[in-house]
């Protein structure tokens, strides 16, 4: 079966990540992707993240099938000693489980996929 490109607008120019799709949304095995959710109205990321939901939710994977989407809301806070406007708070779990600390890699803006994008799946 071949290939299926789905895009989402990010925000280019807007943050250290400069708008990566990885940021906000992976998919954790084959028709099934977890997307991240900004549910502060005053955040910047807010409106793409419902909207790249709402893209997802249309979205079909290679063989036509709708896709499975789970949502992942944002931290609503990030820790004292890491704020900053760098920060990336929000971090997709690996597919095997369990939730990571990546306070020092989210500190510098960056998510688990800044480390582990050579990683064999």
């Amino acid at each position: 079966m071949g290939a299926k490109n789905i895009r989402l607008p990010g925000i280019a120019g807007r943050d250290i990540t400069d708008g990566h799709t990885d940021f906000y949304a992976r998919f954790t095995q084959s028709g099934v992707v977890v997307a991240g959710l900004d549910e502060d109205p005053a955040s910047y990321d807010h409106a793409v993240t419902r909207r790249h939901l709402e893209l997802l939710r249309q979205a079909r994977d290679a063989r036509g099938r709708r896709l499975q989407v789970v949502v992942m809301r944002g931290p609503g806070r990030v820790r004292p000693a890491l704020e900053n406007p760098r920060h990336a708070a929000r971090a997709v779990p690996p597919a095997r489980g369990g939730a990571l600390n990546i306070d020092g890699i989210a500190a510098g803006g960056g998510g688990i996929h800044c480390t582990t994008q050579q990683e064999p799946g």
